[in-house]
């Protein structure tokens, strides 16, 4: 089974960190392109330096201005071009797979027209990535069209991508760290068979308010319950630990990657 850690343009990894993460049991490093990734100069000697060590590549779209479920046309295409220049810059790195967020900040019924706009949308895109060689692979949020597994269920049938189910987003956010696997399960049914990537991570609090991205140790046992039962539907299942934040709402350094992966092994 592959296992993920997540890095970005703000991540300080030297060669002796990435060394130690893949000492450790990691194979891939999924890269987040947050702005000026991955236009900037830098970028791709930083793909260049993993590759170089042997880490398979893989990537997560930007999100945070991208807005593919956007009931306005104008928007959700602009969105998806822009996407695919990102892709187009991507494209020579052999990337495994770029994660896509298919999100709006509107209030919309999720109807018929509405929905089979996002659906041709969201298909255009999984094909122009397929185009270029990656794999697209679709990323549950808190509402919309990946509100419930359903509907998600049939925007991943309807456009051929694969899944990456977000365990932190199925979370109730109230009771941050503490949580019943019942809630996942009718997830990981319901979509099992397009469930390629799984991110991991739990909620905390940081600068006083519920914080995604934090880590989930003490509720490991928990979290590998969720890992074996996800992997029978998928032996080739890709686990990302997509942990920012200690505990103690620290940023995460590559030794605590290692230490809390090597506890996790432990379970397996």
């Amino acid at each position: 089974m592959p296992w993920a850690f997540t890095i970005w343009n703000k991540s300080s990894f030297s060669k002796n960190d990435y060394e130690l993460l893949i000492k450790s049991g990691y194979s891939v490093a999924e890269i987040s392109l947050d702005y000026p990734w991955p236009f900037s100069a830098d970028f791709k000697n930083t793909v260049k330096q993993i590759a170089e060590l042997g880490l398979r590549i893989a990537f997560h779209a930007p999100w945070r201005d991208i807005s593919l479920a956007s009931p306005y046309r104008d928007i959700s295409r602009g969105s998806l071009e822009a996407l695919k220049k990102v892709i187009d810059e991507v494209a020579d790195t052999r990337a495994e797979y770029m994660v896509f967020h298919i999100q709006t900040r509107e209030e919309v019924k999720l109807d018929s027209e509405y929905f089979s706009q996002v659906k041709e949308v969201v298909a255009e895109l999984n094909d122009y990535a397929r185009s270029k060689g990656i794999r697209a692979v679709l990323e549950n949020t808190f509402s919309g069209v990946s509100e419930s597994p359903e509907s998600f269920a049939e925007l991943l049938k309807y456009t051929g991508a694969g899944a990456c189910l977000d365990i932190g987003r199925l979370l109730p956010r109230e009771s941050q760290q503490y949580f019943s696997l019942e809630q996942i399960e009718k997830w990981i049914r319901t979509i099992s068979n397009k469930i390629e990537v799984l991110h991991l991570h739990s909620l905390g609090r940081r600068k006083g308010r519920v914080t995604e991205h934090f880590s989930f140790l003490g509720n490991e046992n928990l979290f590998s319950t969720i890992v074996k039962r996800t992997f029978t539907f998928n032996p080739n299942l890709v686990v990302t630990l997509e942990v920012f934040y200690t505990h103690a709402g620290n940023d995460v350094t590559a030794s605590y990657l290692a230490e809390m992966l090597t506890k996790f092994l432990s379970l397996f």
